[in-house]
């Protein structure tokens, strides 16, 4: 007889943290020159216009200066990204954590409804596997445990990149040996 507690034994969660690739750093950078041109034109033609024609509005130059650095620095920050996997019991939930503050659902899918995961080294990930729409849920550092996992979704055939720790590959194996290929490290 099962115990209480044993519907807990397929619960399993892994983080994954996204890598800054070149392409982050460039928004960064250009965020950044974007933010020091700003306030040099709120400087000089923000100055002489509120000079010229209602001095009393200089005190806004300071807090709109202040206005756009705040939103520079939001918006580099947009760019820490990480990914929950989550599996019970063979549903696996994948979320997208934006800042450690905002997190938003990726996408669900049950093992059994898996028509094929291996990892990206495998011949199986071919052309076919990557025209499909895909979800990145990666930490752009490699192929090295990258998994993808082929599944419909809303009648559209879907390919998942993710890279799931041993016990979320084991669970998931457990739940659909045929389809589901993992490699033991």
């Amino acid at each position: 007889m099962k115990g209480i507690f044993d519907m807990f034994e397929d619960f399993c969660e892994f983080m994954v943290k996204r890598k800054k690739d070149a392409k982050d750093i460039i928004k960064i950078v250009l965020l950044i020159l974007g933010g020091f041109l700003l306030t040099y034109l709120i400087l000089t033609y923000g100055y002489m216009l509120i000079r010229t024609y209602a001095p009393v509005l200089i005190s806004l130059i300071i807090p709109l200066i202040a206005l756009v650095w705040y939103g520079v620095f939001k918006l580099a920050k947009k760019g820490n990204i990480e990914f929950e996997y989550a599996l019970t019991s063979g549903d696996l939930d994948i979320d997208k954590i934006e800042n450690k503050m905002r997190r938003r659902r990726l996408m669900s899918v049950h093992s059994r409804n898996i028509k094929l995961m291996a990892p990206v080294s495998d011949t199986e990930y071919n052309d076919n596997v990557k025209s499909l729409k895909t979800i990145d849920a990666t930490s752009n550092s490699g192929d090295e445990n990258v998994y993808f996992a082929v599944f419909d979704k809303d009648g559209q055939r879907q390919c998942l990149l993710f890279e799931p720790n041993q016990k979320i590959r084991e669970v998931m194996h457990k739940y659909n040996p045929e389809n589901i290929h993992i490699e033991n490290k």
